[in-house]
């Protein structure tokens, strides 16, 4: 696991409960410190190294989480891992929207947006206190979720590394595009799951 902060703690206690031992580099002493104190193999330093990802041993991995909250260190570890070691699987912390595009770019399958969740969850809090029961709510926050996810990769697939998205004719072709198609299809959607309710 590179970076175990907050979102690397998080994902730490879940596979250690889990039973599964990860091994961690960070570069903040006391995350170190605390780790080793509760049997964590962990080590100090910078985890776009490639030096240092030989000895926490990244060739022998099956998993590598890069739970890092910069874009430029993420890229950097992504882009060397897929390269180096095609056959460990990366789980990847995506700052944004963009950044999916740019992990998908470098090959990584496996991208988490880091405030997503967090939104479709407060979305659906929102429905609630708008008025529609639980189940209604959250049936509203998946079908949000599912007409977003369906559009994703297309757009990754047009994402270009070296041209920003506002730049790329290509991207916003798509975007315009599956948005005429996705926007009513959404709407249309929306207002069966609120007619339920009612």
């Amino acid at each position: 696991m590179a970076g175990r902060g907050r979102v690397g703690g998080i994902v730490d206690r879940m596979l250690e409960a889990a039973g599964y031992k990860a091994t961690v580099i960070d570069y903040d002493s006391r995350h170190i410190a605390n780790m080793e104190k509760f049997g964590t193999k962990a080590y100090f330093g910078d985890a776009t190294r490639p030096d240092l990802l030989a000895i926490a041993g990244i060739a022998k991995a099956k998993l590598l989480i890069v739970a890092l909250d910069d874009k430029e260190e993420i890229d950097k570890i992504v882009g060397y891992v897929v390269q180096k070691f095609p056959h460990v699987h990366i789980i990847a912390r995506a700052i944004d929207r963009d950044h999916v595009f740019k992990l998908w770019a470098l090959g990584c399958r496996d991208i988490i947006r880091e405030t997503y969740d967090g939104a479709i969850r407060i979305g659906r809090s929102a429905f609630e206190a708008l008025g529609h029961d639980r189940q209604a709510a959250q049936a509203l926050a998946d079908t949000l979720e599912e007409a977003d996810r369906s559009t994703m990769i297309e757009f990754a697939n047009v994402y270009k590394i070296d041209v920003p998205a506002w730049e790329n004719e290509e991207l916003i072709a798509k975007v315009r595009e599956l948005r005429a198609d996705w926007d009513p299809k959404l709407r249309q959607m929306m207002e069966e799951i609120i007619g339920r309710g009612k």
